[in-house]
Formats: structure tokens, C-alpha cells, sequence
């Protein structure tokens, strides 16, 4: 499993701002990843969704490295990292392809 985390996101106003200022909410990602390559699947957590796709195409994932380019086609948002990783550690018990298709095509 390839993470790329932090804390979890604060909310309401930072210290010394007032209530007009918003305050930029983290977003946590579980997505799924498909290979170009072969056809395979990669589902994965992380904080930056762009930033962890360009990691894997630039062969930087150990894991994933050789079946370069992939493709995001799945995600879902999370306020938490233990979220995501909690629905990446479900989808990745289903095991079958096919339940992983299923979440696909709906």
C-alpha cells in the first residue's frame, strides 16, 4: 500500500482571521488507477490526487512502476485520510475484478 498523508484537516476560522475568511478544507482521496499497459487496477489513499498519479507515471511508485502509463478512473472524497485508507482497505478485500467493475460502472 502506497500512502501519501498527513494530519487531519482543521475546520472553522485559524486564529487571528475572522469569520468572513474562509478557511481552505483538506480533501482526502481514495482513487483507482488503471494501467494502460495491461489492463490491471491500483487502488490507493493520499492527500494530492494529481501529485500521487504524476508519482506513479514517473515510475516512482515501486509498486506500480512497470505497468506505466495509468489512468485515474475512479475517486471519492473524504475529510480524513483514515477514511480513504478505511474504503481503500475495503475495496481491496472484495478481491474479484469484477466488484471492483461493478463500483465502476456506477
Amino acid at each position: 500500500m502506497e500512502y501519501d498523508g498527513s494530519t487531519h484537516p482543521s475546520g472553522g476560522c485559524r486564529l487571528g482571521s475572522t469569520p468572513s475568511t474562509p478557511t481552505k478544507r483538506k480533501m482526502f482521496y481514495l482513487y483507482i488507477l488503471k494501467s494502460q499497459k495491461n489492463g490491471s487496477y491500483y487502488i490507493g489513499s493520499c492527500k494530492d490526487i494529481n501529485k500521487r498519479l504524476n508519482l506513479h507515471n514517473k515510475s516512482l511508485v515501486k509498486s506500480t512502476k512497470r505497468y506505466i502509463p495509468w489512468t485515474l478512473i475512479y475517486s471519492e472524497e473524504y475529510n480524513t485520510l483514515s477514511e480513504a485508507r478505511k474504503r481503500e482497505i475495503q475495496i481491496k478485500s472484495w478481491k474479484k475484478r469484477k466488484s471492483i467493475e461493478n463500483l465502476l460502472n456506477h
